[in-house]
């Protein structure tokens, strides 16, 4: 294990461009493609989902490669079985999403609305996400504790919330301050990498003996 103070700000330098990244090329999509206005950004798929997912998976999996020794073979499965599962969550919050905010839309500037909408929107898709990241981890990269399970639902939860924290400062392109304008912005997005960055760095403190 090669959890150095070096390897730590590799580690962050690594996961904050990855999320600059990902944010930018949500937010281009969103604003050159799909449209800003509404919900124009959930009609169809977006794009720019497939090069986001494999880069925040990578925030996980390089940032977890400094500080422990693993293959390059499962290096690259764990990339790609994390893509994968990560791709099945992102799809599956995606229809309930958009699901909710067509039936109560009109009332998407509620808070009310945007709690019940994060509630049933982050149980099942991140139950596989959180599931299948032990998994992998578990199986490729290095042998963890099943407690480590509640650290990828802590990223999530953490990740909504300072999205909320940073679309209240910055509104961006919009002016609401609901958690649909935050995934709008692609905050989440970059704080779930700046998250999965500081786990990999956190878990092999806990690992099996």
């Amino acid at each position: 294990m090669k959890n150095t103070a070096s390897h730590i700000i590799q580690s962050f330098l690594i996961v904050i461009i990855l999320g600059l990244i990902c944010n930018c090329l949500w937010l281009y999509e969103i604003l050159q493609i799909k449209g800003w206005t509404g919900l124009l950004w959930l009609n169809g798929y977006m794009i720019s989902v497939f090069l986001i997912i494999p880069l925040t998976v990578s925030s996980y999996v390089l940032t977890l490669r400094l500080v422990v020794k693993t293959s390059f073979k499962n290096l690259i499965i764990s990339l790609l079985g994390l893509s994968i599962i990560s791709l099945i969550s992102f799809h599956f919050a995606r229809e309930i999403f958009y699901a909710i905010n067509s039936r109560f839309f009109g009332f998407t500037s509620s808070h009310f609305f945007s709690i019940i909408t994060v509630l049933t929107g982050i149980i099942v898709p991140n139950l596989i996400y959180c599931i299948g990241y032990y998994f992998m981890t578990n199986r490729f990269l290095i042998k963890i504790r099943k407690m480590t399970i509640f650290l990828f639902i802590g990223s999530i939860v953490l990740s909504i919330i300072f999205g909320l924290i940073t679309v209240n400062i910055n509104s961006g392109f919009g002016s609401g301050t609901t958690f649909i304008d935050s995934v709008k912005m692609g905050y989440p997005i970059f704080w779930l990498n700046i998250f999965l960055g500081i786990i990999a760095i956190i878990i092999p403190k806990m690992k099996k003996n």
